[in-house]
């Protein structure tokens, strides 16, 4: 038995098909080795403008530093869920708008993304297992030295910051005299 060959639309439209298949094909490969050789070596797509990497490393340090500063201040009073949420969530907006003008430090960004999850575990982890810690050692030494009118502000807003000359000089400790009646300069011993 022989075929017969397909003759006008038949073959009209077997052609067509064929012919789009691989324009498809061809653009697909493309398209995919764009983006490929766009990751390993960098950007693909134009090249960014110096300005726009400049605002971007601004914004990555800003960014940065209110990541920590807002930890550390977390640490000092945790436990308002809300709160870190808040803060948590502003930060991620602010985060967002750096990403189409980072080109070279994309890297850089995604390390930053990763930092601010690793500091979201561990102010919950504190939260979970180190604050209950520092209740107990705060209510402990309030039953044997009260804290006192004039001495609380400072002690009860955080930690004391010693100055970097402070410690060059050796170690510094608070008297007892000065957790009773305020905060007097520090002393060697």
């Amino acid at each position: 038995m022989t075929r017969a060959k397909p003759q006008g639309a038949a073959l009209f439209g077997r052609r067509t098909g064929i012919a789009l298949f691989w324009c498809m094909a061809v653009f697909v490969i493309g398209a995919s080795a764009r983006s490929v050789i766009g990751e390993l070596y960098g950007s693909a797509g134009a090249p960014r403008d110096a300005a726009d990497t400049l605002a971007c490393a601004n914004s990555l340090r800003a960014l940065h530093r209110e990541l920590l500063d807002n930890a550390s201040a977390e640490l000092r009073l945790p436990g308002d869920r809300a709160r870190l949420q808040r803060w948590l969530s502003a930060w991620d907006r602010s985060f967002a708008l750096t990403g189409e003008h980072c080109g070279e430090l994309n890297d850089t960004r995604r390390t930053l993304r990763t930092l601010r999850e690793r500091v979201e575990a561990r102010l919950h982890d504190y939260a979970r297992d180190d604050v209950p810690l520092t209740e107990r050692i705060q209510r402990a030494i309030e039953r044997i030295a009260p804290i006192t009118s004039r001495a609380a502000p400072a002690l009860r807003g955080g930690l004391q910051v010693i100055s970097r000359p402070a410690l060059r000089g050796g170690l510094q400790v608070i008297s007892r005299p000065a957790l009773r009646g305020g905060l007097h300069p520090l002393r060697k011993t």
